[in-house]
């Protein structure tokens, strides 16, 4: 009584052979997609599943459930205005990509399982609205539009792999990906011969004089870190050069030479140390290797990979943003960039100029303070992850790692500190966390290190050691941090070498 009168499938299936095969692997697809929901959200504790998730889930399942029905009731002439044309693989793109874009604007570190969400729920919603409606896949604005929404979401998806394949080697900013080291540091690296503050780069691209390989008349010491010891001051005020002129004038009668190699590159981190040490600084045959680590910033590693499941990860998306946001940067910020750099920063600190609004650097200071949060789960987790990565870098580098601890100005600044702690509860806080954790992993670990906090401190009652509203030294921070860094080295290791 459910049968059509004179249906059979091999009716069916010779006069709709070209439908057939598709339409079977988009049912079957659904079906694994639903079983993969299914399972997700059992392997997972109830209390994370939200409720709207259990909603697509059984609307998800009825909707298969009821063509499985009338498939196998053989009612099939129901789906023949649906199944003739390609409408129903066109549905399905539509409400991938409507989940897509909505999944990126609901909430921040959506999952799969978001999407999956918000992809049965527009599917459904589609197919009850198209089956209660049919006239409107007549209507000539559906045919229209239909037409339009195809050919746009497939030139959008033609587009973006052009553009992913073109960042995998591409030196352009915009098309800077924040989770790829390799990327990270074509665009922060500065071509040979740049002029910075009157100084050209070496021809590796470093703010240092040219490198050259230990000998066993050589003492050679690599220093990485980012854009403190690429340095905001001319070279001879750095404190890596400030450092090796000091250890030059009191190195042991056994070596001929000695030099602190600078592998600076503004805005890097962990991965990109480990990088660099694997790649280029452990061919120089460093006798030691000093790792500057930052407490403000260094504790965030990398970006999560861009998934495209978020459409703001897009590059047809990120890239007209990045370009807006430069023109806007830099037609505003122009003369303050000039300003940022001229000399009077550097001799007379009286004079000097702001480099950030005053607003914009309590924000900055502001993110940074949470590292001092105690009793913070998300801190702890960066911080794990931060030890991990220095247990590679402790394991490439064995006995010859130096940490150096470079504290953030909060830290040093008393003043600062009672602002950024204004609105917030100051027994949530200790402004020496990062250096405490630090410390007891070296102490663990058995790993030698320099604490410039407290000589920072001292210093900062005399005068600033940070540029104004810059988070980075000045020259007389500068100065106070090279002279420490060449004494530790003189008593730690110069000492125990044989004259």
């Amino acid at each position: 009584m459910f049968k059509e009168k004179n249906f059979t499938w091999k009716k069916f299936f010779r006069k709709y052979s070209q439908v057939k095969a598709g339409f079977y692997i988009l049912f079957t697809a659904h079906i694994f997609l639903l079983i993969s929901f299914t399972l997700n959200i059992y392997l997972k504790n109830y209390r994370e599943v939200s409720f709207l998730s259990l909603v697509s889930l059984g609307l998800g399942g009825s909707l298969l459930i009821g063509i499985a029905y009338l498939l196998f009731l053989k009612k099939f002439y129901a789906f023949l205005p649906w199944v003739r044309s390609l409408f129903p693989f066109r549905l399905c793109i539509y409400c991938a990509f409507s989940s897509l874009i909505w999944n990126s604007y609901g909430q921040n570190n959506s999952s799969i399982n978001d999407l999956i969400t918000y992809y049965l729920l527009f599917l459904f919603l589609s197919i009850v609205v198209f089956s209660l409606l049919p006239q409107i896949r007549q209507s000539s604005f559906w045919k229209m539009g239909d037409l339009l929404l195809i050919n746009l979401i497939l030139t959008a998806v033609f587009c973006e792999i052009i553009l992913v394949q073109y960042a995998k080697h591409s030196y352009s900013p915009f098309l800077w990906d924040p989770s790829s080291v390799e990327s990270t540091l074509r665009i922060y690296r500065q071509p040979p011969g740049h002029s910075h503050y009157g100084f050209y780069l070496n021809s590796q691209g470093y703010y240092d004089s040219e490198f050259f390989p230990s000998s066993t008349s050589d003492y050679v010491i690599t220093l990485l870190g980012d854009s403190f010891a690429y340095g905001i001051v001319p070279y001879k005020f750095n404190f890596v050069t400030v450092a090796e002129k000091k250890l030059q004038e009191n190195r042991p009668k056994n070596f001929s030479r000695v030099a602190i190699h600078n592998f600076g590159i503004p805005a890097i981190g962990m991965p990109e140390y480990v990088y660099l040490l694997e790649k280029e600084v452990l061919a120089y045959s460093p006798n030691l290797v000093v790792l500057c680590v930052f407490v403000g910033n260094d504790f965030v590693l990398n970006s999560p990979k861009l998934v495209h499941r978020d459409f703001s990860n897009w590059w047809i998306y990120r890239l007209p943003k990045r370009l807006s946001i430069s023109y806007q940067q830099k037609k505003k910020n122009s003369n303050q960039v000039q300003v940022a750099i001229s000399p009077p920063r550097t001799h007379n600190g009286s004079q000097e100029h702001p480099t950030f609004t005053r607003e914009k650097f309590l924000e900055i200071e502001n993110d940074r303070l949470v590292f001092c949060q105690i009793n913070n789960p998300a801190v702890e987790n960066n911080y794990r992850g931060f030890f991990k990565v220095l247990d590679h870098i402790h394991w490439l580098a064995k006995e010859r790692l130096l940490l150096v601890i470079l504290p953030d100005e909060y830290q040093v600044n008393d003043q600062l500190y009672q602002t950024l702690l204004e609105k917030k509860q100051a027994s949530d806080y200790y402004r020496e966390y990062p250096q405490k954790k630090i410390k007891e992993y070296c102490l663990e670990n058995k790993l030698p290190f320099l604490d410039l906090l407290p000589a920072l401190r001292k210093a900062e009652k005399e005068g600033r050691t940070y540029h104004l509203q810059d988070t980075h030294f000045n020259s007389r921070g500068n100065r106070v941090v090279g002279e420490q860094i060449a004494q530790y080295i003189q008593k730690k290791y110069f000492s125990s070498l044989k004259e």
